[in-house]
């Protein structure tokens, strides 16, 4: 039972610093009440690590990734203690702190996919500083994907959230070490 709520609890803490990383990556709204929700949560474990490792050139916030990994490293750590697994290899618990990220980050894109894209049908006029949020997390991506195959919008239905989808699913049946955590 520890087990499964520090897992819980790490890696939410985990995928709030992946989102302020996004959050910088994507330029999105600093106002906006959920990024200021992320900003305020992880704020306090990475201005110390910012002093140590400043930004990089191209606005990227590289502290925040290696809290991510070491955050992931230290609840994967926690939960093989708490099982009874006390000698583990360095070299496993970083492998497994990297896919735990990126599994974190493909169900993250995965689930807000779903939410925008229900949302758009259910009430397309409905603005909520959360859909907002959302949206300014993924137009980034399906503009990204859009650019390079313009065919995907097809008078006013745009199909890269559907072809979003395809890839991050077929990332999680080509790599089901992902879903083993």
């Amino acid at each position: 039972m520890l087990q499964i709520l520090v897992g819980i609890l790490g890696n939410w803490f985990v995928l709030m610093i992946i989102l302020r990383f996004i959050l910088q990556a994507v330029n999105a709204d600093y106002y906006n009440p959920f990024s200021q929700i992320i900003v305020k949560s992880t704020n306090s474990i990475l201005k110390p690590i910012r002093m140590i490792i400043p930004k990089h050139k191209i606005d990227l916030d590289f502290a925040s990734i290696l809290v991510a990994f070491l955050m992931s490293a230290i609840v994967i750590t926690s939960q093989m203690y708490l099982i009874g697994l006390v000698q583990i290899p360095m070299i496993f618990i970083i492998k497994l702190s990297v896919l735990q990220v990126i599994r974190l980050i493909l169900d993250f894109y995965f689930y807000s996919i779903l939410i925008v894209s229900l949302s758009s049908w259910i009430a397309p006029l409905f603005s909520h500083s959360a859909l907002v949020f959302l949206n300014q997390i993924l137009q980034p991506l399906s503009n990204y994907l859009r650019r390079f195959l313009p065919f995907l919008t097809i008078g006013r239905v745009d199909l890269s959230f559907m072809v979003i989808t395809f890839i991050i699913l077929f990332i999680r049946n080509m790599v089901p070490a992902l879903y083993i955590l």
